[in-house]
């Protein structure tokens, strides 16, 4: 996907996967907004950039990659996730997952339509929440810049990620920060 230009929705995603391989996609050169009050924009269809599977499933999502992006006011700018089951959720947990591999997010910029309601706390912009049974592995932020709603620095949530990768970094601790 290339040159494109989204408003409002569930924005750039992938899944939510099943069963078998998603793998080899980019998506480059994209502008996301959260559209118009009222949209279907929240936490289940956040806007931005978007990799989910659903509980009990199998296969993998691989070599993906998200490059020059522009996002403007969507719910979740960046967000893995390994337990995709809007509500109501009619399928059951299990103990497998699909594991996610090789997702990079490079040169992407904006802000999320999230608000901190408390004084001197960040807003969580970006979530890679991941399943124990598969831990999510080499993902990759380059040139990464992510706001809330007030153009305050946002923060980078993880559940279960094996590795990481910030600006060529690599470190433990690496998920504190966006």
């Amino acid at each position: 996907m290339r040159n494109l230009t989204c408003n409002g929705g569930h924005g750039l995603s992938i899944g939510g996967i099943r069963h078998g391989t998603v793998s080899n996609v980019t998506f480059s050169k994209v502008t996301a907004t959260g559209g118009q009050l009222g949209s279907t924009q929240n936490e289940e269809a956040g806007g931005g950039c978007r990799v989910k599977s659903r509980p009990n499933s199998t296969g993998s999502v691989r070599d993906i990659r998200y490059e020059d992006m522009h996002l403007k006011d969507v719910y979740w700018p960046l967000q893995l996730l390994g337990h995709y089951c809007p509500f109501p959720c009619h399928t059951p947990d299990g103990n497998v997952s699909t594991l996610f591999a090789n997702i990079s997010f490079e040169r992407v910029r904006g802000s999320s339509s999230q608000r901190s309601l408390l004084p001197f706390t960040q807003t969580t912009v970006a979530q890679f929440k991941c399943t124990p049974y598969t831990p999510c592995a080499n993902i990759t932020l380059r040139g990464v810049t992510l706001t809330d709603k007030a153009g305050h620095a946002g923060t980078l949530e993880c559940e279960n990620v094996a590795s990481v990768s910030i600006d060529n970094a690599s470190s433990p601790h690496a998920c504190a920060s966006a």
